[in-house]
Order: structure tokens, then C-alpha cells, then sequence
């Protein structure tokens, strides 16, 4: 039986039609970008009203065509994300927003069937949520839902937010000025996302922003050590950026880093990136005690 937490991938059909010497793609009249993985079974899409990353099953007729690099049309260039990533990504906000509860086991079998893969991305992506936190194996049971207390999120917030303020104290004056105008540049295009409410792009920028402050610190350790942890937050920072007044929120708080950067404001950008953190947190925090209250109310007689 299909997991009602989880939504299966689209399968949907594309359009083909010739323009010149170019067999251009459509979805719904959508034009596409197009980019194929290397056994032409999925196609991801970031166009139009499919503005989101969609993995389809890629129909005969095109892949009869023998396609060998990506067809790209007068956009950025798609982002490819791998089935396991997918898997993953959906997984966790469903753990998140409490639609699978603590204590859930996650059957390699039944989620391959909801989403109609093989058990190997599956696998995969229960590895990479194990690896973030938000479960565990146990002997006998399989891989559990981890239950995550309001404390233990705010105390991995804390931590992301003294690396951070680490990182950026050190950048404001290591940063090249090519990383310097890479970080405004940056700024600039999430906060033309934030005006248009495109949270999943505002949400991939958003992690290009803080990674390219990792690196400008130019401290090996420092960068692994952020980037570990990121990794982990990552499904709660994206989270708490499914609202437009949070991202307008973040990218004012952003432009108080960039200036304090480029002022070479150590002690500026330090302040600035751990008030960030902090209010990432109460957002996320926030959310989480609002789902829950909504949840308690509903299974209120």
C-alpha cells in the first residue's frame, strides 16, 4: 500500500516540436531547460509554471532522438538533483511538518513503491536523513524517526551560529574581490527571488551565500567544520523559508552581512551573521510549536 505521507514523482508526457535545426520541449507550453541523467530516464525541469525541479519518466519519441548534451534555451541552466536526493528532500518535510510522526518506521520497500524506484536511492536517502539527524537505525526495527526536541534545535542553531560568526569575522577580511562581488552579486539575484515568493531558488542561493562565507574565511577546518553542520540544519532552514515575509526577513538580514563584508567590518559581520542564526531559529521554533498546537487542536474532541 502507497504511504499517504508521501507524494510519488510525476510522470508526465512532454512535447516535441522543431524550431529550425532545434527540437525544443515543452511541458503544459511551458519551453524547458532540459537536462538528462545519464541513462535518459529522468529529465529535470526549472521553467515557467513548472518552477520547481520535476523529475518525469522521458517518453520514447525523445529518447529515440539520441540526445547527447543537455538542450539549454535562453535560461540559467537547470539543477540537476539526483532521485535520492529527491527522495530525500521529500522525506524530510514530511518528518518535519509532523505528517510522519516520531517513532515511524521508514520502509525501504513501501517508499520505493510510492515513489516507483528501486530500493537504491531509497537507501540512499534514508542514509542521508540518518546522516542529518532526523533518523536512526535500530537493531531490528530499521530506520526510525527520530524524535527532535525544540532544545536539541535550538542548541544545533547555536552552534551553526558561532561558526558563522566565526566565519564571517575572518572573511570580512580574507575574502578576495571576487568572492566580495560573487556575495553582492548573489544578494542581489535572492533578493529579486524574494520579491517573486520563489522559495525553492531563494532556498538554493541562500545555501551558495552561506557556503561562499564558509570559504571566504580560507580556514580549512573552519569550512568543514560549518559545512557538517549545515548539512544537518539544512531541512529546518529550509523550513522555516516557506514563508515570503521570512525570506524578505532573510534578505534584509543579509544585506546588514554584505555591507558589514564589504566594509571589512569584522566585528559587524560577525554580530550580523549570529543575529541571523538566531532568527532562523525562532522562525523554525516558532513553526514547529504553531504545527504542533494546530495538530493537538485538530485531534481535539
Amino acid at each position: 500500500m502507497a504511504d499517504p505521507h508521501l507524494a510519488p514523482l510525476m510522470t508526465l508526457d512532454i512535447d516535441c516540436r522543431q524550431d529550425g535545426a532545434l527540437t525544443k520541449y515543452y511541458i503544459q507550453d511551458s519551453l524547458l531547460d532540459a537536462q538528462f541523467d545519464a541513462d535518459a530516464t529522468f529529465l529535470y525541469t526549472a521553467r515557467s509554471s513548472c518552477n520547481e525541479i520535476v523529475p518525469f519518466t522521458l517518453p520514447a519519441e525523445v529518447a529515440r532522438l539520441g540526445i547527447e548534451d543537455p538542450v539549454m534555451l535562453d535560461t540559467p541552466v537547470s539543477i540537476k538533483k539526483s532521485r535520492s536526493d529527491f527522495i530525500a528532500e521529500q522525506l524530510e518535510e514530511a518528518v518535519i511538518n509532523g505528517r510522519i510522526p516520531a517513532g515511524s518506521r521508514l520502509d525501504e520497500a513501501s517508499i520505493a513503491r510510492q515513489f516507483g524506484v528501486s530500493r537504491t536511492p531509497v537507501r540512499e536517502a534514508l542514509h542521508i536523513l540518518c546522516g542529518r539527524g532526523l533518523a536512526e537505525r535500530e537493531p531490528y526495527k530499521g530506520v526510525v524517526v527520530t524524535q527532535i526536541s525544540a532544545e536539541r534545535i535550538g542548541e544545533m542553531f547555536e552552534a551553526m551560529a558561532e561558526l558563522e560568526a566565526t566565519c564571517g569575522r575572518l572573511s570580512s577580511h580574507r575574502m578576495t574581490m571576487s568572492e566580495r562581488a560573487e556575495l553582492e552579486s548573489l544578494h542581489s539575484q535572492m533578493n529579486v527571488l524574494a520579491e517573486d515568493g520563489d522559495n525553492d531558488r531563494y532556498n538554493d542561493l541562500n545555501t551558495r551565500f552561506h557556503n561562499l562565507l564558509f570559504q571566504g574565511c580560507h580556514n580549512s577546518d573552519l569550512i568543514a567544520a560549518a559545512q557538517t553542520l549545515r548539512l544537518k540544519l539544512a531541512p529546518f532552514r529550509k523550513f522555516q523559508l516557506k514563508d515570503k515575509g521570512r525570506i524578505k526577513q532573510s534578505c534584509r538580514e543579509h544585506q546588514q552581512i554584505v555591507d558589514a563584508i564589504l566594509d571589512q567590518d569584522a566585528k559587524g559581520a560577525e554580530s550580523a551573521l549570529r543575529r541571523h542564526l538566531v532568527s532562523a531559529a525562532q522562525e523554525v521554533l516558532i513553526r514547529r510549536q504553531r504545527q504542533e498546537d494546530d495538530a493537538g487542536a485538530k485531534n481535539t474532541p
